[in-house]
């Protein structure tokens, strides 16, 4: 008997790490949702994902960059989460400069921390890891299953911040008709 249920199978699916438009718009979703949710114009809209689009390129590399832009932005976000005191004032595009050690180009130090924590323990922090790989499935497969999938595996690690971004990308990629649907 197999014991592997149709729903883990599917699951283990990785997403289509080719469609450099699709990630694109997704780390604009979770830079928008993470960090800067009441603050969406078509200006910074369109500036970030051109800083966005440089960063990630147009290489057969893109997924890495994709996860990694991703991972920087949860970093940050959690950084806020746990700095009450610390005063956010950049600007999305001002968090983006590449000169500002205390927005986006801050966090690589983080992130060469967090991989070289990996390097020792795989799974070190591993719902960060596979939040840009949940978050771009459900973009490209906008269904309640990969939702509930990806949802109750973040839940099983209580990895809350994971789940609460999960279910506002959710909402954006369900009810905002600006974000590119893929068929």
């Amino acid at each position: 008997m197999n014991t592997t249920s149709t729903t883990q199978t599917q699951h283990d699916a990785i997403p289509d790490r080719d469609n450099i438009s699709l990630m694109i718009s997704t780390a604009w979703l979770v830079l928008q949702t993470g960090l800067f949710p009441v603050n969406r114009n078509e200006q910074s809209e369109s500036l970030a994902k051109s800083f966005i689009r440089g960063f990630i390129g147009n290489s057969s590399n893109a997924y890495p960059l994709f996860a990694e832009f991703c991972q920087r932005i949860l970093m940050a976000r959690h950084f806020l989460c746990m700095n009450p005191h610390y005063c956010f004032r950049d600007s999305m595009m001002g968090w983006l400069d590449p000169e500002n050690k205390k927005g986006f180009a801050g966090t690589r130090p983080w992130f060469e921390n967090l991989l070289d924590k990996r390097t020792k323990d795989a799974a070190h922090l591993l719902e960060l890891k596979a939040f840009p790989e949940a978050i771009l499935e459900l973009a490209e497969e906008r269904s309640a299953d990969n939702f509930h999938y990806w949802n109750n595996w973040f839940h099983e690690r209580q990895a809350w911040d994971q789940v609460l971004m999960l279910q506002l990308g959710a909402v954006q990629l369900a009810f905002d008709p600006a974000f590119p649907i893929r068929r």
